[in-house]
């Protein structure tokens, strides 16, 4: 299969996240720590009238603790997938080029927004704004290529 940016190489990527890993590691993580996969998650979607619960190498006694109960085989199975991500999509190359934008986006963006009072703010006024920008269209264009019920029209892919 090629790989779904530049068409050209072979997608050779594996657990490749669709949503920025570094950013959304904190939200998923228990006490918002920078683990991998470590933590809780949640899955609300309008197909669903349930609220479906997931987590990731998170130690017996939590766990239990947690679910008020031992987890089923069935959630155990559900652990070990790895959620956001995908493989054999993207190109090693492309990847690099998609962590070159994110790691630029949390080093030099992220910081003026993590813990800062913005209730007054109406307006942001960033000088980084291609990498702003270039950071949300990886983003919402990763998540049509990789979540078939994130559907983009193809011109605007």
């Amino acid at each position: 299969m090629k790989c779904a940016l530049c068409l050209e190489r072979e997608a050779n990527k594996k657990n490749t996240h669709y949503l920025s890993d570094g950013i959304i590691r904190k939200c998923l993580n228990i006490g918002g720590t920078n683990e991998r996969e470590r933590g809780y998650y949640f899955d609300i979607s309008n197909g669903n009238p349930f609220v479906e619960f997931n987590f990731q190498r998170i130690d017996a006694e939590n766990l239990e603790k947690a679910l008020g109960r031992a987890p089923t085989d069935e959630e155990l199975e559900n652990a070990r997938q790895i959620p956001f991500s995908v493989d054999y999509v993207f190109c090693s190359v492309c990847e690099d080029l998609f962590t070159e934008f994110e790691g630029g986006f949390s080093s030099k963006i992220l910081p003026k927004l993590r813990e800062a009072n913005l209730e007054e703010i109406e307006f942001l006024d960033l000088e980084e704004t291609s990498l702003l920008r270039m950071f949300f269209y990886i983003q919402i264009w990763r998540n049509s290529i990789c979540e078939h019920i994130f559907d983009l029209n193809k011109q605007v892919q």
